[in-house]
């Protein structure tokens, strides 16, 4: 497990780390920076991360308007979330240590759930466990959707639309199989972590798009792959 850490407290992270191990038995490799601008920086250079921690208090912000501040918040929230892209094509799941004054159904989480944050974390629920939990396992849309408590209007979420995979989405995915080439024996481990990220009806539309050699492959070697095909 590799963990990108934005808090403003090394010791923080170094918590979260020493929890994780003991709890969960594996070993996270991680870095900490301290500014949102050297968290894009870094996820432009450095696509292997698995998860990204943020605090939202990562930077002082001057203004006293709580408007300005979520404006300053969400902008930076979705430039991060542009780049965080691993190198298999799917995203990086973000999680979010709210701010004390954050409130399950306001707005700004409306917001985060449209770009595809499912990862904050709200009042008495701010823990290094709950941390710790939300790395090893990230919530589904569904999931935060309810933790969240969004109304499916504000949300526009419409259930169809679960089943769709974005052309960019599809894009990346076969473009990571593009830098794989020839190397036949990672399709299935990239193949594995693909399907973390969709449901079935979404993998079926990803496996219609991949190179038939990939198919090929991946018809010998995951096992994955060969449920989903039956279905």
């Amino acid at each position: 497990m590799k963990v990108l850490f934005a808090v403003n407290d090394e010791s923080i992270s170094t918590s979260i780390v020493k929890k994780y191990q003991k709890d969960y038995k594996e070993i996270i490799s991680y870095k900490n920076v301290y500014y949102f601008n050297a968290i894009i920086k870094e996820l432009q250079r450095n696509k292997s991360y698995d998860r990204v921690v943020i605090s939202e208090d990562l930077e002082e912000f001057t203004s006293s308007s709580f408007e300005q501040k979520d404006k300053f918040i969400f902008d930076r929230l979705d430039n991060i979330s542009d780049e965080a892209i691993s190198l298999s094509g799917i995203d990086i799941p973000i999680i979010l240590i709210c701010s004390d004054r954050r409130a399950k159904g306001e707005s700004l989480l409306v917001k985060l759930f449209s770009i595809s944050i499912y990862n904050a974390i709200l009042g008495d629920d701010r823990s290094i466990d709950e941390v710790c939990r939300l790395i090893n396992k990230p919530r589904t849309k569904k999931e935060a959707k309810l933790y969240y408590k969004i109304d499916s209007e504000d949300a526009k979420y419409e259930r169809e639309k679960e089943n769709e995979v974005s052309e960019v989405e599809l894009q990346n995915i076969l473009q990571h199989f593009k830098r794989l080439g020839k190397k036949e024996d990672s399709y299935a481990d990239s193949f594995k972590k693909i399907i973390t990220q969709y449901n079935k009806e979404q993998l079926k539309i990803v496996i219609a798009v991949l190179p038939e050699n990939v198919k090929k492959v991946l018809k010998q070697n995951s096992i994955e792959y060969q449920k989903i095909v039956r279905i």
